[in-house]
């Protein structure tokens, strides 16, 4: 999402399954600040960064075959089986003790692991298993499901005031901004962090430099060690000696990338790499520091920048949030080029017949097109920036199992076309739409139409309760491969050679259609910047998300640039970002 709320990314800390729930925090007694010479005494043991990593679940992965028994089909995996169902066209292979699914199209030797949602609150995501046939009647693949990381940074440091204060930071999901600590003491093995208005106590072990503490969101405690530089890879942008960074050409990997040196394409090397090192030269003062963890850059159809920071790699899927919403966009013009009778003016309702009457029935929501969905103005009462509205995103996945129903039976407080309202479960609903008319289960329409032409590496996207992709964001996918989305529209629709969607519904596309929170700065699913550099003014169009996903497509400089980053929930940092574009992008490219 672009300003998803705050509660969704503390639900997706809580899926990390590391044993019981937190102890409750005691509220402070008001207690008094220490004497100075205690406050040195524990600034020399704490100070510094302590951190944990590990990954955690979920219970299935690695290899799986499927095998035909007696007149049905039977998947095992992890010491587990499975019998085969129909479902979508499929077979559904769906293990007990809601341990996942695996869902196989065997005459096409492809499929789909989803992973389960957690008990703690995580969402269900879909990933691709490649099949390669063993036999007449067996099928063999590999399970790799999407980890659940745990990479959690305690800092301790002594403020102006000599009183020792700590702060969290979090590579994955920015928990540590919920958590803003006013003091610290030590006493003897207990350590003690006070917020305004609780207090949470850990043990050190001094001798083994090991601190146990229990920190919500986090189930269970947390078991931290001592960290240098070279230890806390998700802390600090990069271990030494990194002091700079040179821009180097990015690894052919045969994912369809042609690479080159930034020369190459008339690109200046000066402001890549001072980019570059700014994000290097960050220095971690709090839980607001930006934390850009990766930055790509592709020139007249070549990556000439692939960067990673804080841990991040190549080969590592990044949460996009809400630009995986502009993949919506995408979706549409790739059937409508396929045949598909989908265009901005088709009417939704037909789509949903199924779900007839609709709740708060309104002889408007039959005039509810496409285009309304795609320009964020359908009318529903759905404000993802007001949490009193009832079609807002967070409360519709907390409070309903099928969010379509859910968004369909929301009153209308607009006329369809009217108003630009930042909605999350009105753009999902492009996805009954694109499934319907192409006839296809959605995550299988991702795959074969859109993430294999495109030469996709490992991917995941999620999933609704109903078993269904969910299109309002929160795909993790890898930036390198993401950044292939602005290329393929820079390109008029086409990506290696080949067309996937017309150059008409480009145009369209990133044509402004609406004003979302300026004057006609969305269009089809993008967001529209203009930004002025060197005297002069470019247009930019943007898929963006909460935390700092983005990116950018600049026609008039044949370039797409992206960047993702970890500032989830705190939108007067991430918001900063685009900045970087004028400051540095363009400048190298003009």
């Amino acid at each position: 999402m672009q300003r998803r709320a705050l509660r969704f990314a503390t639900a997706c800390v809580l899926t990390i399954a590391l044993g019981a729930p937190p102890p409750t925090a005691r509220a402070l007694a008001h207690d008094a600040p220490r004497t100075t010479a205690a406050q040195a005494a524990s600034a020399a043991v704490l100070s510094g960064v302590w951190g944990t990593e590990r990954i955690a679940g979920p219970a299935i992965t690695g290899p799986v075959t499927i095998v035909r028994s007696g007149s049905s089909w039977e998947a095992r995996a992890a010491g587990f089986a499975a019998l085969g169902l129909p479902a979508d066209g499929m077979t559904a292979f769906r293990f007990a003790g809601d341990r996942g699914e695996l869902r196989a199209d065997l005459a096409h030797g492809r499929a789909y692991w989803i992973q389960p949602a957690s008990a703690s609150g995580n969402g269900a995501y879909a990933s691709p298993v490649r099949l390669t046939a063993s036999g007449t009647d067996s099928w063999r693949g590999t399970i790799a499901p999407l980890p659940e990381r745990v990479d959690v940074y305690l800092a301790f440091a002594r403020g102006a005031d000599g009183t020792l204060r700590a702060f969290v930071r979090d590579p994955n999901h920015n928990a540590g901004l919920r958590l803003a600590f006013e003091r610290v003491e030590l006493d003897g093995a207990r350590v003690r962090l006070f917020t305004a208005k609780a207090e949470y106590d850990g043990s050190l072990d001094a001798a083994r430099e090991h601190l146990t503490i229990a920190l919500p969101p986090w189930p269970g405690t947390l078991d931290l060690t001592r960290r240098d530089a070279l230890h806390a890879r998700g802390f600090y942008p990069r271990p030494p000696p990194s002091s700079r960074v040179a821009a180097e050409t990015p690894a052919e990997t045969g994912d369809g990338w042609r690479v080159a040196p930034l020369e190459a394409v008339g690109m200046r090397r000066a402001p890549v790499e001072a980019l570059l090192n700014a994000v290097l030269a960050t220095p971690a003062a709090d839980a607001r520091a930006p934390y850009l963890q990766s930055v790509a850059i592709a020139r007249h159809g070549k990556l000439v920048v692939d960067e990673y920071f804080y841990g991040f790699a190549a080969d590592r899927p990044h949460d996009v949030r809400s630009a995986g919403k502009t993949l919506a966009d995408a979706l549409v013009g790739i059937a409508a080029y396929g045949g598909a009778p989908l265009g901005e003016t088709t009417p939704v309702a037909p789509f949903y017949r199924a779900y007839r009457p609709f709740a708060n029935d309104d002889p408007r929501k039959a005039r509810i097109t496409l285009g309304d969905l795609l320009t964020m103005s359908p009318g529903f009462a759905c404000d993802d920036d007001d949490d009193a509205s009832p079609g807002q995103e967070d409360h519709v996945q907390e409070t309903a199992r099928d969010w379509y129903r859910a968004t369909l039976d929301l009153p209308l407080v607009y006329d369809p076309g009217s108003r630009a309202v930042y909605c999350s479960q009105g753009m999902n609903l492009v996805g009954g739409v694109v499934s319907g008319a192409a006839h296809a289960w959605l995550p299988d329409f991702f795959e074969t139409r859109f993430a294999r032409p495109l030469d996709f590496g490992p991917y995941y996207i999620p999933m609704m309760p109903t078993g269904t992709m969910y299109l309002g964001g929160g795909e993790y996918v890898r930036p390198r491969d993401f950044l292939k989305l602005g290329q393929l529209f820079l390109d008029g629709g086409v990506w290696d050679g080949r067309r996937l969607l017309s150059a008409e519904w480009v145009r369209r596309s990133l044509a402004a259609h609406a004003s979302l929170n300026a004057p006609n700065d969305y269009g089809l699913a993008w967001h529209i910047y203009r930004f002025t550099a060197g005297g002069k003014t470019y247009v930019a169009q943007e898929a963006g998300g909460n935390g700092g996903q983005m990116l950018f497509v600049i026609p008039d400089l044949d370039l797409v640039a992206m960047i993702t980053a970890g500032n989830y929930g705190d939108y007067r940092t991430w918001s900063a970002f685009a900045d970087l574009i004028p400051r540095y992008v363009i400048p190298a490219a003009s």
